[in-house]
Parts: C-alpha cells; sequence; structure tokens
C-alpha cells in the first residue's frame, strides 16, 4: 500500500527520510583519543589487574564505582565480605561514628548494637544510600582517621593505614565486586570516570555511517500492508469500501 500514500499526496511522511533528517549530533570520532582514554580508564579501575595486587587509589575508585552503581543487595553483601576482614576494635570504631551519623530517631535500634560483619554491613549500606560518600567523609584520608597512628587504628592498617583503605581493598575483593568488574569494559565506565576525573567524555565507540543509523531508526509501520489507516478497515475489507462497493448496495 505504499503506492496509495505516494499516490494521494503523502510523500513528506515517508519514515525512511523522517530517520535520515533527524539524525542526532555525532561528534568526530577519534581513534587515537578512544585508545587514549581506555588505557586511562583501565590504569584507573585496574581493569585486568587482580584485586590483591590494586593500588589504595584503583581499590578507591572501585570502590566508589560500586556505590553508586550496584544494587543495594550487592553493596551489602560486598560490605559484609570486607568488615569480616577488619578488626572487633576497628568494626566498633566503623559502628560508633556511624550511629553518629544516623537520625536520631535510629540510634536506639538494634542495627547499632552489633559489630557483627552482616549487621555492621546493613548499617552501612543504609548510610550510603541515606547519604552517598559517609564512609569516605568519616573514614578517608582527611578525616581523623585518615590520620590517626597505627596505635590508634589498633594495629597496622595497611593499604596506606585507613580504614576507608582497608574497607575499599576487602570490598573490592569480594566475590560480589569482581563478578561485577570482570564483566566491565572501559566503555562501561567511561561516563563514571570522566565525572570522577572531571574531564569531557568522548563517544568511546564509532558513531554508525548516515545509511546504518538510518537502517537502525526506520520504522516502516505507517506504511504496513495490515495497517489500519491504509491496508486495514477503510481500503482493505472494511464498511466503507468493502460493504459499500462489494456487496448488496453495489
Amino acid at each position: 500500500m505504499k503506492f496509495l500514500k505516494r499516490l494521494f499526496g503523502f510523500q513528506d511522511d515517508d519514515p525512511y527520510r523522517r530517520a535520515q533528517n533527524n539524525q542526532p549530533y555525532r561528534p568526530q570520532y577519534n581513534p587515537q583519543a578512544v585508545a587514549q582514554r581506555q588505557q586511562e580508564i583501565s590504569n584507573h579501575y585496574g581493569l585486568g589487574t587482580p584485586p590483591t595486587q590494586l593500588s589504595d587509589e584503583q581499590a578507591l575508585a572501585r570502590y566508589r564505582y560500586m556505590l553508586k552503581t550496584a544494587p543495594p543487595e550487592a553493596i551489602e553483601q560486598a560490605h559484609a565480605e570486607a568488615f569480616a576482614q577488619l578488626t572487633p576494635e576497628q568494626r566498633a570504631m566503623v559502628l560508633r561514628e556511624l550511629a553518629n551519623q544516623a537520625p536520631e530517631s535510629e540510634r536506639n535500634s538494634s542495627l547499632y548494637s552489633s559489630t557483627d560483619p552482616q549487621n555492621l554491613a546493613r548499617v552501612a549500606t543504609r548510610s550510603e544510600m541515606r547519604q552517598p560518600g559517609t564512609l569516605e567523609r568519616t573514614f578517608g584520608p582527611q578525616s581523623q582517621y585518615g590520620q590517626a597512628s597505627p596505635a590508634m587504628m589498633g594495629g597496622g592498617m595497611g593499604l596506606g593505614g585507613t580504614i576507608l583503605t582497608s574497607l575499599a581493598a576487602g570490598f573490592v575483593g569480594s566475590m560480589i565486586a569482581n563478578q561485577i568488574f570482570n564483566s566491565l569494559s572501559p566503555a562501561d565506565l567511561a561516563s563514571d570516570y570522566a565525572q570522577e576525573v572531571g574531564v569531557e567524555e568522548i563517544s568511546m565507540e564509532e558513531p554508525l555511517s548516515s545509511e546504518e543509523y538510518v537502517d537502525a531508526n526506520w520504522e516502516d509501520d505507517d506504511y504496513s500492508d495490515s495497517g489500519d489507516s491504509w491496508g486495514g478497515d477503510d481500503f482493505g475489507g472494511g464498511d466503507d469500501f468493502g460493504g459499500d462497493f462489494g456487496g448488496v448496495d453495489f
């Protein structure tokens, strides 16, 4: 029925032409810039590096990414594995600080009475969901704990000597974190990397050619032989033509 639309003056309604005219702006693709950005992203997150060999910065980058993108149940599971690696004194310190920052209505709840790793993981995850970045602000390098001595921290913390870096190392070393990062490519992390580092995001994939774009976005529903407007009731057996002209009246 396409010829009918053309016959009746509907050429300008061609969906192929609409797709061709409505192509979005596509920045020029630069393979060299893409290759450089892919390497930067891989270095930033330590892609392809075993968790035990990540630097402090790479572990923290992965930790921040998961806190922003992973579902809460995955975050809680990874936190539980991480807290299990801290000493009882360190877990008590984390619980105390998170309780201080919790809403007053929650502070006396049973959540803040146990340093069990699973319970602490639930508390930490709720804190992050409520106020993203809570753990980093509380235990990061600029916090009182980030500047604390090894004696105050309950012994050698490793990975820079802060609770946060130890927590991040345990978190990204968890099974769920490994599963997530093993499935990611530099292109998957490009937007987060640009935001975190403060650089302009670039297109990581070669854009479609004009022909490929039109073919991918051309929907021919309006021209379908089985459509209601031209191939349905009005012309293809409906009352107006199929009844009046093909029945008793004619």
